[in-house]
């Protein structure tokens, strides 16, 4: 949920800074974690120097990204409040619980528009050879509206399929595991996934994505019947079984993303 989003919204526009954020994506993920270790435990110290070293060389790294690209401030409305949140979920020992994984779910999609953001392209224009100078010479005032990476041809087009896939990992994850006692979790990891076939469909035809939205098709008929087949039938499965399963299913997915975006991007 760190390295799909981050490396589809750049492809192919890989650069440093792409790097930059991928490691601040996961040092942020230590953070939030280490905090939320912290909280749950009642502020006990034994928790509290992972948590602060974590939050500062996370700061450290976004002031970086920030200084080269200040419109990630226009950010802060969404990645603000989300941390919060799951910090509160924290305190309260509700991170498990399913509004928490929503929202760390909507914040790995956003890193999608970031990275896409970050490489320097607006409405499909490479501004120059070196992104950095570009964003420090031209870029508008840090808040100003579309947020980075909205201007992106095709980078919210591949947000969208991130996230309705991850969202789906959250009712999935539940059914085998946390929730696998419940029936209805099961009944809703397969029916939520089974209506994700008709709606690449619709978008296909709609979107005229020709063969990139087929093969967004195929890869929703994939993932609904690993939800049937996993839910059904496979229900002692390991979990570390069900983590290679979605390994696999990542990688379709992001192909399929930067395969639509790239169809978006060039008309």
């Amino acid at each position: 949920m760190l390295l799909a989003p981050v490396l589809v919204g750049a492809w192919p526009f890989l650069t440093w800074r792409t790097l930059l954020l991928l490691v601040s994506a996961l040092t942020g993920f230590c953070a939030l974690y280490a905090v939320g270790l912290w909280l749950k435990s009642g502020r006990r110290a034994r928790y509290r120097t992972a948590a602060l070293v974590h939050t500062l060389v996370t700061a450290a790294l976004v002031a970086w990204l920030v200084a080269l690209e200040p419109r990630l401030l226009s950010w802060s409305w969404v990645f603000v409040p989300a941390v919060a949140l799951s910090l509160l979920a924290s305190a309260r020992r509700s991170d498990r619980t399913w509004w928490n994984d929503i929202v760390l779910v909507v914040l790995g999609s956003c890193l999608t528009l970031v990275s896409a953001g970050l490489t320097g392209r607006r409405s499909g224009v490479w501004l120059a050879d070196d992104p950095s100078v570009a964003v420090l010479t031209i870029a508008p005032a840090p808040f100003a509206w579309p947020p980075l990476g909205l201007d992106v041809p095709g980078a919210w087009e591949r947000a969208v399929v991130l996230l309705l896939y991850f969202a789906g990992t959250i009712v999935h994850v539940k059914a085998l595991i946390r929730e696998r006692r419940r029936p209805w979790v099961s009944r809703a990891d397969v029916w939520y996934h089974a209506v994700l076939v008709p709606a690449a469909v619709v978008w296909t035809l709609l979107g005229h994505l020709g063969a990139a939205g087929w093969f967004l098709v195929g890869v929703a008929v994939v993932l609904a019947l690993r939800a049937w087949w996993i839910v059904t039938r496979r229900r002692d499965l390991s979990v570390k079984a069900i983590g290679v399963v979605e390994i696999v299913m990542t990688v379709l997915v992001s192909v399929a993303a930067i395969w639509v975006g790239a169809i978006v991007a060039h008309g």
